[in-house]
């Protein structure tokens, strides 16, 4: 009983360095924490989320969309998985993908910014510049200030 009560508390512990790790920008950490956490535990969604996530900010976005997949494939319906996965897709040319998942995640808060935008990124991407100023200028609606819109639709003119 005392080992499986270690064991756990080691598997907590790791869970909880990787976040911390991804906190401070040490993504290879976290990396290698969440790695071992899900080899004992790989049926804890958030993990494949935290190694999606770590993945994703170190560019690896083809390890990011497995990671962030396999969170989704154990039953998490999460607005911001939904958003990191489509970031991932984004960025490996699978914009059709990216755009399904952020429709997903924006039916789930619709007055998300970082959603709507992400939405008008893709859709800049895909030179469809009219729906991408609607997402930029519904952004403006929710947040004047916004400085992530503001910047795109300067950068899609008149």
């Amino acid at each position: 009983i005392l080992s499986s009560i270690r064991s756990q508390n080691d598997s907590d512990e790791r869970f909880y360095s990787a976040f911390d790790c991804l906190k401070m920008g040490k993504e290879d950490e976290a990396i290698e924490h969440i790695s071992r956490f899900i080899e004992d535990h790989p049926d804890v969604w958030n993990a494949w989320f935290i190694l999606g996530w770590a993945y994703r900010r170190k560019a690896m976005y083809g390890e990011g969309i497995k990671a962030f997949e396999r969170a989704i494939e154990l039953g998490s319906t999460e607005t911001d998985l939904y958003n990191e996965l489509a970031i991932c897709q984004m960025e490996s040319g699978l914009f059709e993908d990216s755009i399904e998942n952020l429709q997903t995640a924006a039916k789930q808060e619709p007055g998300n910014v970082k959603i709507l935008s992400n939405l008008g990124i893709v859709s800049m991407k895909l030179d469809r510049l009219h729906d991408a100023r609607k997402y930029f200028e519904t952004v403006l609606n929710i947040d004047a200030e916004d400085q992530i819109a503001l910047e795109y639709l300067k950068k899609i003119g008149d």
